[in-house]
């Protein structure tokens, strides 16, 4: 009688503690797919005329959620989401507007009309 209730105690402990593993949650989710493509566009600006841009897109996604983003837009909304990332966005900003100002250099300016194009 003894054996039997140790190997069904023993059983039941398996049983019980096959039903409270559980699988340890990750922290992050993880994607199971990614797609990414080229958003070709010409925009017209100042002198130089037509200027052609590439932007990147990428889309992230598992069986549960989703995410589809540009990563440059994604980086300056991470920027302006704490005071130290606005105070270096705005410095970043003064920067390629004093370039401009300077010499007319549009290299800096570029980036931030874009960017300010797809918020």
């Amino acid at each position: 009688m003894t054996t039997n209730r140790l190997i069904t105690m023993l059983v039941l402990l398996c049983l019980a503690l096959g039903a409270n593993a559980k699988k340890k949650k990750q922290d992050y989710p993880r994607s199971e797919i990614k797609v990414s493509y080229n958003y070709y566009n010409k925009f017209l600006r100042g002198s130089d005329g037509i200027v052609e841009k590439n932007t990147p897109f990428i889309l992230l996604a598992n069986h549960n959620e989703s995410k589809f983003y540009c990563p440059s837009t994604e980086y300056k909304d991470s920027l302006l989401s704490t005071p130290s990332g606005r105070a270096k966005e705005k410095k970043m900003f003064d920067a390629a507007v004093a370039a401009y100002v300077q010499n007319r250099d549009e290299s800096l300016w570029t980036g931030w009309y874009i960017t300010l194009s797809y918020t």
